[in-house]
């Protein structure tokens, strides 16, 4: 998924110890920054079942390709979550 617009701000961060990277994104740095290109998390319970994904951009501003934009969400929904 990428963005129609240039994204001023991402906000990529560490997974916890119990999460797992679902999305590492292409990041440009800017003003020396360096860091994790993780934007997105998920977390299993103990029956090893995903219950939470957790994005750090909004999902409406990954609208380059609106079909790339609904397999992201479908794979989410169907996949990840087995709905």
């Amino acid at each position: 998924v990428q963005p129609a617009n240039f994204l001023l701000a991402a906000d990529p961060f560490y997974p916890g110890v119990n999460a797992e990277v679902f999305y590492n994104a292409q990041l440009t740095p800017s003003g020396g920054w360096s860091g994790p290109r993780c934007i997105a998390i998920r977390r299993r319970n103990n029956n090893n079942q995903v219950n939470l994904v957790l994005f750090s951009v909004e999902l409406h501003k990954l609208n380059k390709n609106s079909i790339n934009q609904n397999q992201l969400i479908s794979k989410i929904l169907n996949e990840a979550f087995n709905w």
